[in-house]
């Protein structure tokens, strides 16, 4: 039996996207990221995610809505909005959630 290009293709994402859907801790830091990829909200297991040191100015509720494993967020040295703050707030029904957004003056966005 041969598979096509596309086949093999298909059954690579495949396996990537479970395997990503199994990820526990990510670490995305020094990447000049200013839009979180959408893919990371599909790590439903997902317990720990690193978004220190980049170009962040906002940071969607959503992602901490649709991570129900997620138990520590850092965000520090971003562009981030004072109100990117609120973000931790959505997450007040879970008691061990660690969130740290720690901005230098010079990352506060106008």
């Amino acid at each position: 039996v041969s598979y096509s290009q596309s086949d093999q293709k298909q059954w690579y994402q495949r396996r990537v996207r479970a395997r990503m859907e199994k990820l526990e801790e990510l670490s995305l830091i020094h990447n000049q990221i200013s839009i979180l990829p959408d893919e990371v909200v599909q790590m439903r297991s997902l317990e720990k995610l690193h978004l220190d040191n980049n170009v962040l100015t906002e940071l969607p509720e959503y992602v901490t809505m649709q991570l129900p494993q997620l138990r520590a967020l850092t965000l520090e040295n971003n562009k981030l909005s004072p109100n990117a703050a609120q973000v931790g707030g959505s997450r007040k029904t879970r008691s061990k959630f660690y969130y740290k957004i720690g901005v230098t003056d010079a990352s506060i966005a106008p």
